[in-house]
């Protein structure tokens, strides 16, 4: 038969079909042979040389006397024969399995287990490929070999599989009284020509480093590594990951410790010098390419420690400034702990047990006494059941509030007592510990950030893939500087970079290689960016459009399907089957990398692939590698940006006219043909019905363009005038200062924020509602720089996060700092601002109440829900708790009422009937609203989703339709009660339930306030779900159709 070459991850093998005695095989070739896959190892090539199959034998065994020397030794009765032997030697081959059986009751005090040695065998057991089963279920080798639990068991086997690690000869022993004259020798044969497929590989984890490992051929591994997606490209600066990456060894080594034998560094000068080969890895990146991008491993030289400071443990801090003056220089992130005055760090010596203390576990007790003077530490304490203290915990507190976590005031070795009144008053003696080790007041650690992206479905033995924010560019002994009032106070916190860390180059941003998978919903920004001020977890909450899902697939394609009532699906008809968006790529086909001038290369000279997608109420927007940007759908206001004002039904390149972007004669007839961007805007991603709309673009030099609508001068160019090609906003409206971070709000009433490189931020466009926080209520058509708040460092602190929300012409807008303050500004009917009021603002105004507030402001990320006229703001403290405040129609604050809070409340989740729970661990509060109907949702960071609010097309994935998803729902046999407006876990699939990464509110509304919601996700394991209503076709089925749980759509 003819060769099918077959892979297998980055393996290829060929495929031979049936064994044929008379062909002749090489390395690598995979038959079949009695219903069973071997592949050939032999260098050679060989012919007449048939497959041998793998026995499994079984024996029983017994301690029983040797008849031949009247010695007594374990007596082997093998199953397959009659024949009986006392401590015989086996022969079995690599493949093979053993059954050991030790039922009868003479092998008391006697268990079986297996030795790398004839001698000292307890201090040699065999580790690999041995199972132990006491009553058929696996124990370790220790409880097996535990003649006190062995003796009670009716049922005790070994089963022992002879793999390619298996030594050549191993010895079954007594691990009991008899040791090692109750047992004999293994002998194992290696496999000559032909091995069992399943056996040819072995899996070893983690990938160990320490000096002196071995590794052997076809070994197989797992290893986390960062990669760098910067190319020379700049998208974005601090565009860092990791991927979770499997390789496999290609030759035997013995491992010294050094860089030389990382499987992914694979940047050696011959193929003789290659140990691994990959197989498969999370993200793509090119592992030949291991190099030095100066990313931050570590720093040292922290400055000295400043009792002004506040304790406190700090995320995703920035450095204001670093001593590196080359321009693309980036820190990165760091998460940065401040010490208390005396607070305990740990604790240790604890006093013994007492069994008259009463078992439980106790929260938030103080001490009864100590023999110091601290005081203000709270524990969680756990009293096992014979009355000792198995777990003592420090209770964390806020961060720069008044008691540390951990008090304050005391020494190390000073002896703390918790009375046992506080412990369940059984009687028992006082529990006493004592400090051990304590704060010194304003002492700083510094490392870097790190998130995990964790999913808790299936428990996965490992944490998956996270984002590094080691920065770029970075070199040993620069000299970092934190603004000291993020910590309260005190001179500013300086550290020196210590060491950096090696990463494998991104060969094409940041995906799977399998163009089926969800990389990221759309509305996220460039994918894999790392850019501080989009860095927080929910930029966007929610999607203004009409019936159109789409997600960035796997190899930078894009599925789109549902409507195309103005081409916002890039086809010019409705259906109900994800298809894959065309391009045309004129820009990148003119560039170096096919033997052009142009500048649109990729980092890979592939293809180009889209890295972000920006979608709108009836269009959307994508950025390429290649810094090409494309638009189609509604474009009555030259939105498309090719010279024109008619819709789009396909992506048109933004720049100029189809024609004159094909022939690309001059930088003014094409205005993009010489420049390459690096981010992407759409200004009607949340908004009313409302198809206007503006749109931007920053460029790799830090440059901003805008076009499209212009009423207010949101364009920024000085007019009110509408542009069908982009538009440079001079550079000297920004003090000739690069833009490092844009953000637009409302669909026509658009207002636009810039904020640049110096620190300051610029704003323009609508202003209707005070939201440009300039003091006035004044329309502005060329940016105009924000004085009365400086978001700097000598002012009140670097800007964090940016939200916004629009309702037709009601906008409102907040800003986090660095120092966990949080500021408002504009439109206010709904009390969503915490201040305790309605009131509008024209200024930037720091929160009155909340986390946000300027008494020790703790807030460490916040979420707008809602819109501009029904607005929710929903914030974070430093210990995850979290507080809402705004509209609540349908009890979408889930606070236990349907009345709207000017005030921060507490929202809950519900357990029975009566069991309301506090949330922490939040990642991203997202909703949908139209009109004064909202739907909310909340992710934690492991992956569980819970929701409350308007429920009326299923949205609220529980099942069923409702006005409001707490709502009865009753039914034959049936009554499922969910009563105070709280919320509730949603009802997912299996394959999603704890396994969502990421997920959107999506929908549009009509003019009666109906609203067409629907929502969608992506799970850790980069697939797409959604659910809610269904017009266009876009949930699969007929139009119209609703879905009540999240469901996988059709991709073609």
């Amino acid at each position: 038969m003819a060769i099918t070459r077959t892979k297998i991850g980055n393996l290829w093998f060929n495929y031979r079909g049936d064994y044929d005695n008379a062909a002749t095989y090489k390395k690598d070739d995979i038959v079949i042979w009695n219903n069973t896959d071997y592949l050939n190892v032999r260098e050679a090539n060989v012919s007449g040389k048939r497959p041998q199959q793998n026995t499994q034998y079984y024996y029983n065994i017994q301690a029983t006397t040797d008849p031949n020397d009247s010695t007594t030794k374990f007596q082997i009765d093998a199953d397959i024969t009659s024949t009986i032997e006392w401590a015989q030697t086996l022969y079995v081959r690599r493949g093979d399995k053993i059954v050991f059986y030790q039922n009868n009751n003479n092998n008391d005090d006697q268990p079986l287990a297996l030795a790398t040695s004839a001698t000292s065998q307890t201090s040699n057991y065999l580790t690999t490929g041995v199972t132990y089963y006491h009553n058929e279920e696996m124990v370790s080798q220790a409880d097996f070999v535990t003649t006190a639990k062995f003796n009670t068991k009716t049922s005790r086997k070994v089963v022992v599989d002879f793999n390619k690690d298996t030594p050549d000869e191993i010895w079954y022993f007594s691990a009991g009284t008899g040791g090692a004259n109750y047992g004999g020798k293994i002998v194992v044969a290696d496999w000559d020509t032909w091995r069992p497929l399943r056996n040819s590989f072995s899996w070893k984890g983690l990938h160990v480093l320490t000096s002196g490992t071995t590794y052997y051929e076809n070994d197989v591994v797992q290893v986390r590594h960062g990669i760098s997606n910067d190319m020379g490209t700049d998208y974005e600066g601090q565009s860092k990951k990791e991927t979770l990456a499997t390789y496999i060894c290609l030759r035997q080594h013995t491992t010294d410790g050094t860089e030389r034998f990382l499987p992914y560094n694979r940047n050696v000068d011959t193929d003789g010098n290659m140990y691994w080969l990959k197989m498969g890895s999370e993200y793509e990146s090119d592992d030949e390419r291991y190099e030095q991008n100066g990313v931050i491993e570590s720093v040292d030289n922290v400055s000295a420690a400043d009792a002004s400071r506040l304790h406190g443990v700090f995320r995703n801090v920035s450095p204001k400034s670093t001593s590196n003056s080359a321009v693309n220089a980036h820190p990165g992130c760091f998460k940065i702990t401040v010490q208390g005055n005396g607070s305990i760090l740990a604790t240790d010596t604890f006093s013994a047990a007492d069994a008259l203390r009463t078992a439980g576990t106790y929260t938030n007790v103080s001490q009864s006494a100590t023999t110091g003077v601290g005081t203000g530490a709270v524990f969680n304490v756990t009293v096992d059941s014979s009355g000792a203290v198995s777990n003592l915990k420090i209770i964390e507190t806020r961060n720069k509030s008044t008691t540390p976590t951990g008090g304050s005031g005391y020494i190390d070795d000073e002896t703390i007592t918790i009375a046992d009144a506080s412990l369940g008053g059984g009687g028992g003696a006082d529990f006493t510990f004592k400090a051990n080790g304590v704060g010194v007041a304003g002492l700083a650690t510094i490392e870097v950030e790190r998130v995990s992206f964790d999913s808790k479905r299936d428990q996965r033995w490992f944490n998956d893939t996270g984002m590094i924010s080691g920065g770029e560019n970075n070199v040993i002994n620069d000299t970092l500087t934190f603004d000291g009032d993020i910590f309260g106070g005190g001179a500013d916190l300086t550290c020196d970079v210590a060491t950096l860390r090696k990463q494998t180059r991104g060969a094409s941003t940041l995906f799977s290689g399998n163009s089926h998978e969800c990389m990221s919903l759309i509305n996220n920004g460039p994918i894999g960016d790392d850019n501080k001020y989009y860095r927080l977890s929910g930029q966007r909450t929610s999607r203004h459009c009409v019936n159109w899902p789409v997600f960035l697939g796997g190899t930078g394609n894009i599925w789109t399907w549902g409507s195309s009532s103005n081409g916002q699906n890039a086809f010019n008809h409705d259906f109900m089957t994800a298809t894959q968006m065309s391009f045309n790529h004129y820009d990148w086909w003119r560039s170096t990398d096919n033997g052009g001038t142009g500048v649109h290369t990729t980092p890979d000279g592939e293809v180009p692939k889209v890295i972000q997608v920006e979608g709108g109420y009836q269009s959307g927007m994508c950025l390429m590698n290649s810094g090409e940007v494309y638009h189609w759908g509604y474009g009555g206001h030259g939105q498309n940006g090719d010279a024109s004002t008619s819709n789009r039904s396909f992506p048109v390149r933004v720049g100029g006219s189809n024609q004159n972007v094909y022939l690309a004669a001059t930088d003014s007839a094409h205005v993009f043909r010489s420049v390459r961007i690096k981010r992407i805007f759409l200004s009607n991603w949340q908004g009313y019905n409302s198809n206007t709309h503006s749109c931007y673009a920053i460029d790799e030099d830090g440059e901003l363009w805008s076009w499209g609508y212009n009423g207010y001068g949101q364009l920024g160019t000085g007019n009110t005038t509408n542009y069908n090609t982009p538009q440079k906003i001079a550079k000297t409206n920004f003090n000739n200062e690069e833009i490092e971070a844009f953000w637009t709000i409302g669909d026509a009433y658009c207002s636009a924020y810039a904020y640049t490189k110096e620190k300051k931020l610029y704003v323009w466009g609508r202003n209707a509602d005070g939201q440009l926080g300039i003091g006035n209520t004044s329309d502005q058509n060329t940016p105009q720089l924000v004085s009365t708040v400086t978001f700097d460092g000598t002012g009140v602190g670097e800007i964090k996060k940016f939200q916004g929300l629009n309702h037709s012409d009601d906008n409102t807008v907040a800003i986090l700092t660095e120092r966990g303050t949080i500021y408002t500004t504009g439109y206010n009917n709904q009390g969503h601002m915490g201040n305790g009021n309605t009131t509008a603002l024209n200024t930037w105004t720091i929160c009155s109440n909340g986390t946000g507030n300027a008494a020790n402001a703790d807030c460490n990320n916040f979420w707008m829900t809602g819109n501009g006229a029904h607005a929710q703001m929903w914030i974070e403290d430093s210990l995850g708790n979290i507080q809402c405040a705004g509209y609540n129609n349908h009890g979408s604050l889930g606070n236990g009422n349907a009345t709207t809070q000017n005030s921060f409340v507490t929202p809950k989740f519900q357990l029975g009937s009566d069991t309301e729970r506090e949330f922490h661990n939040v990642k991203l509060v997202a909703g949908f609203p139209h009109g004064n109907d909202l739907s909310t949702k909340i992710l934690t960071w492991d992956g569980h989703v819970f929701q409350c609010g308007d429920n009326r097309y299923g949205q609220s994935s529980n099942g069923w339709t409702s006005t409001n998803s707490t709502n009865d729902r009753n039914a034959e046999n049936l009554k499922e009660h969910f009563t105070g407006y709280h919320f509730n876990q949603v009802r997912f699939p299996r394959s999603l339930a704890g396994n969502v990464e990421d997920m959107r509110g999506c929908g549009y509304g009509d003019n009666s306030d109906t609203v067409y919601a629907f929502w969608e996700y992506k799970s850790f394991d980069n697939r797409y779900y959604l659910n809610g209503y269904g017009g266009s076709y876009m949930q699969g089925n007929s139009d119209g159709e609703r879905y009540c749980t999240a469901h996988v759509p059709i991709l073609g």
